[in-house]
């Protein structure tokens, strides 16, 4: 299976990235083959990663899109000031697109992940590429909130399965989303069957 992982990965390894990481390591070079794609500073996850299981990582400059997340979205928002929010987001994302698009213009890419909801590269660079899109969002939404609520709901239409670490981090989401805990139990990852390309690409329509 060839991964496009777009991540907020910095020069410093991070939980998600660990995370991350240890479930490539896990899946090896049989399942797995991952282009990823960070901020800036990623390249040191290439050591961490099996060079069978490692293709490429890069870095894109990810414009963040943080005003649903963390206290920013309590921030009360007229809809003429989301107009011109967005516009300025599509604006300043804009090249990082045109960019991934041409580094991975022709790779028989199979699924796009994103890692964080921070970031709307990853879910625009698969509908460009009319790929199945994985949205891990390890961020809470405040489901008490409209903004977020709406957040939440353009997560689910813009991703073919949404992947969280608890049951708080899905309040905002459909019965749809997908409970994961953070971490990974790697001998019951080598052991169990594994699903096929086809069967993986059919389960996320």
């Amino acid at each position: 299976m060839r991964v496009a992982l777009f991540a907020p990965t910095t020069d410093h390894l991070g939980g998600s990235d660990r995370d991350l990481i240890t479930l490539a390591n896990a899946l090896g070079p049989a399942e797995l083959r991952l282009d990823w794609i960070g901020i800036r500073g990623t390249e040191f996850v290439r050591e961490l990663l099996d060079p069978q299981v490692c293709h490429r990582v890069f870095d894109l400059p990810l414009p963040p899109f943080t005003y649903p997340v963390f206290q920013h979205a309590s921030v009360p928002r007229s809809r003429w000031l989301w107009s011109k929010i967005l516009l300025d987001y599509a604006l300043r994302s804009a090249p990082a697109l045109w960019r991934v698009l041409r580094e991975l213009r022709g790779e028989p890419l199979d699924v796009v992940v994103s890692s964080t909801a921070v970031t709307l590269i990853g879910a625009l660079f698969a509908a460009a590429r009319r790929l199945p899109h994985v949205w891990i969002v390890k961020e809470c939404l405040d489901p008490t909130l409209p903004a977020t609520r709406s957040f939440a709901r353009w997560i689910e239409r813009l991703s073919s399965r949404v992947v969280v670490p608890s049951r708080a981090v899905a309040k905002p989401f459909s019965s749809r989303v997908l409970v994961l805990p953070d971490g990974n139990d790697c001998a019951a990852i080598q052991e169990a069957s594994a699903d096929s390309r086809a069967d993986v690409l059919r389960q996320l329509g």
